[in-house]
């Protein structure tokens, strides 16, 4: 019988240091995740109190003004209830956007390709830019982990992108092939990406998620633009997004 042989000591070492610096990376993130998880609860809070409480307040006071004032002129009563229709309105979009802050449920109810529309008409309707993603191949049937993978990276991306001083030109592809799902994300005109230590924990958060799918992820700014590569493998059978009936 022919004796096992014990791997050389020097690459012992190599794994061990490798493992040693893997778990400190790994401890490093718990700690700024709690930190993080900190900082968002007290931001949710103050925004929920500054934005959504005022607005509701604001409603109850002209609620109040129309209820006691019976004689007042039809005027002046179309004029609070329109205050009030334009204070809802606004108290249900900040909702909206906290909540898919929390979690993207468009994903799971729309579908990815639907979802990431969504977000690239918030372009639009701020910049006036029109932005047709290039698709290619079935993104309906994608697992739910990665669907919800690559919206974030798309989401996280544009709100790590600075504030351009000029409307950005924005180009984002998916492609599907038997291999994987392919995101390539640009945005140009004197975009770059947040200097900050917020922004920092962002892509190293994301590149975690692509990392635990065995992915690929990579995002630079080169001077005027900010790109997004990113690349999962596809297992192959996946459990789909279930589409919300109609």
């Amino acid at each position: 019988m022919t004796p096992k042989k014990n791997p050389p000591a020097g690459r012992v070492a190599d794994v061990t240091k490798a493992n040693l610096e893997r778990m400190e990376q790994l401890t490093d993130l718990l700690h700024r995740l709690d930190s993080l998880r900190d900082q968002e609860r007290m931001q949710l809070s103050r925004e929920l109190h500054d934005t959504l409480v005022s607005t509701l307040s604001a409603i109850k006071l002209e609620c109040d003004w129309l209820l006691r004032a019976r004689l007042g002129s039809e005027t002046e009563n179309r004029q609070r209830l329109s205050r009030v229709s334009g204070s809802l309105t606004e108290a249900i979009q900040f909702t909206r956007r906290v909540i898919d802050q929390l979690w993207p449920t468009a994903v799971q109810h729309l579908g990815l390709v639907a979802a990431l529309q969504g977000q690239l008409e918030a372009l639009r309707a701020r910049w006036g830019v029109e932005v047709q993603p290039d698709v290619q191949g079935d993104m309906e049937t994608l697992p739910e982990v990665h669907a919800m993978t690559l919206y974030r990276a798309v989401q996280e991306t544009l709100n790590l992108s600075a504030e351009a001083t000029v409307p950005p030109r924005v180009q984002l592809s998916l492609r599907r092939s038997d291999k994987g799902i392919e995101l390539q994300l640009a945005v140009l005109n004197t975009a770059k990406l947040r200097d900050s230590p917020r922004s920092r924990l962002d892509g190293a958060l994301m590149q975690e998620r692509v990392q635990r799918l065995r992915g690929e992820y990579l995002l630079a700014d080169d001077g005027g633009a900010v790109r997004l590569r990113l690349f999962l493998p596809l297992p192959p059978r996946g459990r789909g997004i279930a589409r919300a009936a109609s």
